[in-house]
């Protein structure tokens, strides 16, 4: 079984932090790490090292992940696995050792419910949802950047009106399809925000917290490595309440970025 991981590059900047998440994630597993460059991160890979494969897309999110599937899917083996692998996120020591033992126990498609968030003041959330029934997600509280797929039920991703989205599009397509989705553990990845990034889902800062209004949320202190790969023990800290008020500020946010797109 080999896990293909599906990263878009489209900057120099995150290079580097691809090649560490996937060293760190991947440890004594057969994977392999499928580069898409786009747009401005055209020729800014560098020189392929071992189990690293380029291809290039047109910009946008569906459009690298789709170009990444296509190469895949002309070499791989049906029970082999696609991973979604954002490059400017954090994925841990093992990453990938719970998707073999989940794929090993009949799992056709993962995702992380509860998470890390990293934020752009570099401090560390716990983002705590409680729709879990066994191993199974009984809601789509799911991330996208720790989709995952056998590569024998995989469909493609569907470009969606704005620059977010193909996620909960794609998360659709498996759930009409009747592919169910296994929830990792929240451990080994952090999703990470950046102030000199600019990120297809714009919503950052405080707003961001009231983006998760199923859930509840906890301030751990400054970015831990440690606490994410599970190596240190944390108590859930400070939480941080929802406010209903702000999560409407943030949709005004989105409705106010859709619209300037629309008119350009």
């Amino acid at each position: 079984m080999t896990f293909w991981c599906i990263t878009g590059i489209d900057s120099d900047k995150w290079v580097d932090n691809t090649r560490d998440n996937f060293k760190r994630a991947s440890v004594g597993l057969d994977a392999r790490l499928v580069i898409v460059e786009n747009g401005p991160g055209l020729g800014q890979w560098g020189k392929l090292q071992n189990n690293e494969y380029l291809t290039t897309s047109e910009p946008g999110c569906a459009n690298y992940i789709n170009a990444g599937l296509s190469f895949v899917k002309k070499h791989c083996k049906p029970d082999d696995w696609f991973l979604k692998f954002d490059s400017d996120d954090y994925y841990g020591n093992g990453f990938m050792n719970q998707h073999l033992y989940l794929s090993n126990n009949g799992a056709k498609a993962l995702s992380s419910s509860s998470i890390f968030v990293r934020t752009e003041l570099d401090d560390l959330w716990f983002v705590d949802f409680d729709v879990m029934q066994g191993e199974k997600l009984i809601n789509k509280v799911l991330h996208g950047p720790t989709l995952a797929a056998r590569m024998d039920v995989v469909v493609d991703f569907p470009e969606p009106p704005e620059p977010w989205g193909e996620d909960a599009l794609w998360i659709d397509k498996m759930l009409n399809n009747g592919i169910e989705f296994v929830s990792l553990s929240s451990y080994a990845f952090a999703y990470c925000r950046h102030s000199d990034r600019n990120h297809s889902f714009p919503i950052m800062g405080d707003l961001l917290r009231h983006m998760y209004s199923g859930a509840k949320v906890y301030n751990l202190g400054k970015w831990n490595e440690q606490i994410v790969n599970g190596q240190a023990q944390h108590n859930y800290g400070t939480e941080i309440p929802f406010d209903p008020y702000s999560m409407v500020k943030a949709g005004e946010q989105l409705l106010d970025i859709k619209m300037r797109i629309k008119r350009h």
